[in-house]
Order: C-alpha cells, then sequence, then structure tokens
C-alpha cells in the first residue's frame, strides 16, 4: 500500500498540483498506517525546503512511520526534535513511540 502513497503523490506532483500543509498531512497519514519511512522523511525534507512547518499531525505521522519499520532510535529522536521546534508532542505523539519501541 505504501507504493500507492508513493504512486499518488508522485502524480500530484506530475500534475503540478502544489502540497500544502493538508495535502502533506494526508500523505504522511496515510504511510503512517502503512510504513515508508524514507519516503515520509522525504515528504517532511520537502516541506521544509518549500518554507511549510510540519504541525504536530505531521510529527505524529511520521512516528507511526517509524512504529511500522520498527525504528524506535527515529521516533526517539522525533519527539526531541519536536520540542526543539516548539510543538508539544501529546498522547498520540508518545504512543506511536511505543509502538515504535514494541516493534523494534
Amino acid at each position: 500500500q505504501k507504493d500507492l502513497v508513493q504512486k499518488y503523490y508522485a502524480m500530484m506532483k506530475e500534475e503540478k498540483i502544489v502540497p500544502n500543509l493538508i495535502s502533506y498531512s494526508t500523505a504522511l497519514g496515510a504511510l503512517g498506517r502503512v510504513g515508508g519511512y524514507k519516503l515520509a522523511e522525504s515528504i517532511i525534507r520537502e516541506m521544509r525546503l518549500k518554507m511549510i512547518q510540519p504541525d504536530l499531525k505531521c510529527f505524529n505521522s511520521l512516528i507511526f512511520t517509524y512504529a511500522c519499520d520498527g525504528k524506535w532510535e527515529l521516533a526517539r529522536k522525533t519527539l526531541r526534535q519536536m520540542y526543539l521546534l516548539g510543538i508539544e508532542p501529546n498522547s498520540v505523539s508518545y504512543f506511536a513511540a511505543i509502538e515504535a519501541c514494541r516493534k523494534q
């Protein structure tokens, strides 16, 4: 299923549809359910390059992609990064991080 997310994300770009916070968040949310942390990281990088600050929902979805892929170290690093950016993790953030630890 992450291949489908990647396919539709690429199609959107090919059609010259300019992503915004909502479309990025939607793509990250889909990846948060199926994995694909490398694509999720590239979406976060692209957002930053376009000066779109990822919000709490984006970071939570990123952490869930790490959970799907068993990358607990990256989940932990993202929680720290959120604090540094002034984005306070919530219960969903911590649940996702715990899931990442459980799947290691």
